[in-house]
């Protein structure tokens, strides 16, 4: 499978994400995605993200994932599921390749496969292992509330 990395504006679209329909900001979060097995969110570099105090820190991680509700925009459910949100460590400390390739490049969603380089797949899976005994994902309303300062 070919590597792929998305560059279209996602500031005009809506996802559902545990049950809730926000609005994605233009660079505000970025996904990495380990096809049909897990994805993780990671705060962008632009105004907004720094204004929810997510700025390229790790925000989600969810393994197992689940679609159900309209094939053009599910609603994605994981098995396991870690929610940090503005209290993510940064990405760059915990994996300084896949910062380096996102925050790099302007990426604001990558596939990592096996055609992917090494480091990056190993430094995702290290994340990964941090979510292997979460509990499911809530099928709730989460709050997205930030406290207004950055930490």
């Amino acid at each position: 499978m070919e590597r792929q990395a998305e560059s279209s504006n996602l500031g005009a679209h809506r996802r559902k994400f545990n049950g809730t329909s926000e609005s994605i900001p233009s660079l505000a979060e970025v996904t990495i995605i380990l096809p049909r097995l897990a994805g993780m969110g990671v705060g962008g570099i632009g105004r907004e993200p720094e204004r929810n105090c997510i700025a390229r820190k790790l925000t989600w991680i969810g393994i197992g994932p689940h679609k159900t509700g309209d094939p053009r925009r599910p609603l994605v459910t994981f098995d396991q599921f870690l929610y940090y949100g503005e209290k993510g460590p940064l990405l760059e400390t915990l994996a300084p390749a896949l910062a380096s390739h996102m925050y790099g490049g302007n990426v604001r969603a990558m596939i990592l496969d096996s055609s992917s380089p090494a480091k990056e797949r190993l430094q995702a899976e290290k994340i990964l292992d941090t979510a292997r005994n979460a509990p499911p994902s809530p099928a709730r309303k989460m709050s997205r509330h930030t406290s207004g300062t950055c930490a």
